[in-house]
């Protein structure tokens, strides 16, 4: 048995909470890092994406009309 096989079988014994924990894991190693400087922009225009929203700023779509404008434009392109 090769040591891929060996691995699946004892992770398939393992109890879901341990396999969740297991793909976690195994999943978050084969992500790049994330750069600090980049990971504090993203949290700098979320805040500020937020602050303009509970100011009223801005335009808000319900969901329906954006996924039905969505299916419009990828039909469209096809």
């Amino acid at each position: 048995m090769s040591k891929l096989e060996d691995l699946v079988r004892e992770a398939c014994a393992l109890s879901a909470e341990e396999r969740l924990t297991l793909v976690r894991r195994v999943l978050a190693s084969s992500e790049p890092e994330t750069d600090a400087e980049v990971e504090r922009a993203w949290e700098a225009a979320i805040r500020e994406r937020i602050e303009r929203f509970d100011r009223g700023e801005g335009a808000t779509f319900a969901a329906d009309r954006v996924f039905a404008e969505l299916g419009r434009r990828l039909k469209r392109d096809r």
